[in-house]
């Protein structure tokens, strides 16, 4: 028997803007393809959800120093190089993927 485990690798990438590393999965999960693929119609809301997914961890913090969550209200915050380089390092497969798939 083989137990079922999240067995993605993860990998990090260095924010231009802010000089800081973001630890970023190498892959989606399944489960993560399908929400992508039934909640966002345009390609700019899958490719900011695609983001979100395949960070695991990033170190922004808010003005009380709490954690900031990975979310797409907070990954608009970031510079457009920034975006760029996440992007760039998670590669446009999986975002060109779900777009295609949803127009077909």
């Amino acid at each position: 028997m083989t137990k079922l485990t999240d067995v993605r690798k993860t990998k990090k990438v260095t924010l231009p803007s802010y000089d800081v590393e973001v630890e970023l999965y190498d892959q989606l999960l399944t489960g993560d393809v399908n929400v992508i693929r039934k909640n966002f119609e345009s390609d700019d809301d899958r490719g900011l959800e695609t983001i979100r997914l395949h960070i695991k961890s990033w170190p922004f913090v808010d003005e009380s120093d709490k954690p900031l969550p990975v979310t797409v209200e907070n990954l608009n915050k970031l510079p457009m190089s920034d975006t760029l380089a996440l992007l760039s390092a998670i590669g446009t497969n999986d975002v060109e993927e779900e777009g295609k798939k949803k127009k077909s």
